[in-house]
């Protein structure tokens, strides 16, 4: 592993993966460390990553090191990256780095299964770390899109209708057992039930049909 050169605060961006499947999780991990030779401190450190599209975001989680805070506006994350007030040697800054720490972010993406708009064939994706005015980035290997996501999305099943219900004793029958069940019909006056017996493949149904007395209220 070889941080960017150039920077106090030096990263590399490495991928679990680079043939992801279409809605197959993976994950973007980003190492830091502030390597100032000059001062105790990388000064208001950050770490900015956005994730180009389709990629959808699943989490981001920093694994132990300095993370302040976290924020994502849209695809766009930023970590502010500070000791912590317990640790924090003397001479640092409470918005400082002290010299010599690491961490490790991941973010774990994937992509949509359909419904994709044009999408490229490979994406790339870059960290970019910032103290004191300046920046060092890292490029993660270029990952190939699934083939297929910007097929439309499978129509999904009709919702059922309104006031239409079906209630049983069981989902599966054995053979010789028997099933209770009933279907009932909104703003209706009549319904059904019955008995349903089955015996090895055939299944016979006895049904009663019965109408509600005259009454101003529905039962």
């Amino acid at each position: 592993m070889t941080y960017a050169a150039g920077a106090d605060l030096l990263v590399v961006k490495q991928v679990s993966t680079t043939t992801p499947a279409a809605g197959e999780t993976f994950t973007y991990t980003i190492r830091y460390r502030c390597a100032s030779i000059t001062a105790l401190y990388c000064a208001a450190p950050t770490i900015t990553d956005t994730l180009p599209a389709p990629l959808k975001i699943v989490s981001y989680t920093p694994m132990g090191g300095s993370v302040a805070d976290a924020t994502l506006v849209g695809k766009t994350l930023t970590w502010r990256l500070a000791t912590p007030p317990d640790g924090l040697p003397e001479g640092v800054p409470a918005d400082g780095l002290a010299a010599g720490s690491t961490g490790i972010l991941k973010v774990q993406v994937k992509f949509p299964t359909c419904n994709s708009a044009a999408p490229p064939a490979i994406v790339s994706n870059v960290a970019i770390a910032e103290t004191g005015g300046i920046a060092s980035t890292s490029t993660a290997p270029d990952v190939i899109v699934p083939v297929g996501i910007d097929a439309a999305c499978p129509t999904p099943p009709p919702a059922p209708s309104v006031g239409f219900a079906k209630t049983g004793s069981a989902d599966f029958v054995q053979p010789g057992g028997m099933e209770r069940w009933s279907v009932s019909l909104a703003q209706q006056r009549h319904g059904v039930h019955g008995d349903r017996t089955r015996s090895g493949r055939n299944a016979g149904v006895r049904c009663r049909r019965y109408q509600y007395p005259e009454t101003d209220e529905l039962p």
